[in-house]
C-alpha cells in the first residue's frame, strides 16, 4: 500500500509518464487491491497533476473512467511482461498499436516561443489528451534504451512499475519511503521473533 488517500496525493516514482499511469492501482499478484482512479474526474485530476492538463480542465469525456481503466491495465500487462523478461502477448501489442494510430490521426506539431510541440487536434476532449499522451509516453518508452531498466516493485502487495536508474542498477522497490522501508520492518520483525 502507498501512502496517500487521493489521486491528489499519489506519489509519481516511475521515471516515466506511462509507469506512473499504471501505478494509480496496487495489486497483488495482478489483482487490484487498491484503486487510486475511481472516478471520471480522477482521470482529469491525474492529468492536471502530471501536467498534462491545465488546472481549469473539468469536462470529462463519456465513459472516460472505462476508457483510463482499459488502457491502464493494457499497459500494464504490457510493461509488467516485459519488467519480467517475457515479450508481451501479441493481441496486447495489436490492441496496443490500433489504439496509438488511432491517438496519433490527432497528433499535431505547432510552434510556439521555444520552438515546436506536441498538441492535440482542436475540439480533443481533456479526457482524450490524458488518454493520447500517455498512449504517446507508452510508445516512446517502448523505443527508448531505457526500457532495459524497466522493473516491477519486489512488494507483494504493489506491483508498481519504475525505471531502474540506480548506479548499480540493483534497485528493488518502486519507493524506498514506502515498499522498501516496509520490507526492512519485516525483515526486522522475522529476524527479533526468531531470535
Amino acid at each position: 500500500m502507498h501512502a496517500g488517500s487521493s489521486i491528489d496525493e499519489l506519489k509519481q516514482v516511475s521515471g516515466w509518464l506511462c509507469l506512473d499511469f499504471c501505478n494509480t492501482a496496487d495489486r497483488m499478484q495482478g489483482v487490484i487491491t487498491e484503486d487510486w482512479m475511481n472516478t471520471g474526474a480522477d482521470v482529469l485530476a491525474w492529468g492536471q497533476r502530471v501536467g498534462i492538463l491545465n488546472d481549469g480542465a473539468t469536462v470529462v469525456g463519456v465513459g472516460a473512467l472505462e476508457s483510463a481503466h482499459i488502457l491502464r491495465e493494457l499497459l500494464y500487462r504490457i510493461f509488467s511482461r516485459l519488467a519480467a523478461g517475457e515479450k508481451p502477448l501479441t493481441n496486447d501489442l495489436d490492441t496496443f498499436n490500433d489504439l496509438l494510430r488511432d491517438a496519433m490521426e490527432h497528433a499535431r506539431i505547432i510552434s510556439d516561443d521555444e520552438g515546436y510541440k506536441w498538441v492535440w487536434a482542436a475540439g480533443s476532449s481533456a479526457t482524450d489528451s490524458v488518454m493520447w499522451t500517455v498512449m504517446r509516453s507508452a510508445a516512446d518508452l517502448l523505443t527508448a534504451p531505457e526500457l532495459r531498466q524497466l522493473r516491477q516493485c519486489a512488494a507483494d502487495d504493489c506491483g508498481w512499475l519504475f525505471l531502474d536508474t540506480s548506479r548499480n542498477h540493483g534497485r528493488r522497490w518502486c519507493d524506498m519511503e514506502d515498499c522498501g522501508n516496509r520490507a526492512k520492518a519485516r525483515r526486522f520483525y522475522a529476524k527479533t521473533k526468531g531470535d
